[in-house]
């Protein structure tokens, strides 16, 4: 999300549906501040809001080391994404083909 933690209504609430589960401690919330100084010398601040269940967080840390990797965005980093949000390599099938059919390119910066 861009401008750093001002999050829209809408994000917000669905923030507030999750706090009762991560105070029970059925949920992990893990916040991350990212500068994006790519853009020349237009600064982006990036608040990424990471949500996985307990023992899952190693989810975390791999995407935000995806994420972060400064090189070209591939169609494996679209399907290492698509693993990390835990759907089957079938759906990362499905999800590659639906997007060469309507055009994605995944080779962009």
């Amino acid at each position: 999300m861009d401008a750093d933690g001002h999050f829209p209504p809408v994000v917000q609430r669905y923030f507030q549906w999750f706090a009762r589960d991560v105070s029970n401690g059925k949920i992990v919330r893990s916040d991350h501040h990212v500068t994006d100084e790519s853009q020349g010398v237009d600064v982006r601040r990036w608040h990424h809001v990471l949500f996985v269940l307990p023992g899952e967080e190693w989810r975390i840390d791999a995407m935000m080391q995806l994420k972060s990797i400064a090189e070209r965005w591939t169609e494996a980093h679209e399907r290492e994404e698509g693993r990390l949000l835990g759907y089957s390599e079938q759906e990362n099938d499905w999800w590659i083909a639906y997007c060469k059919r309507n055009g994605t390119r995944f080779e962009y910066d």
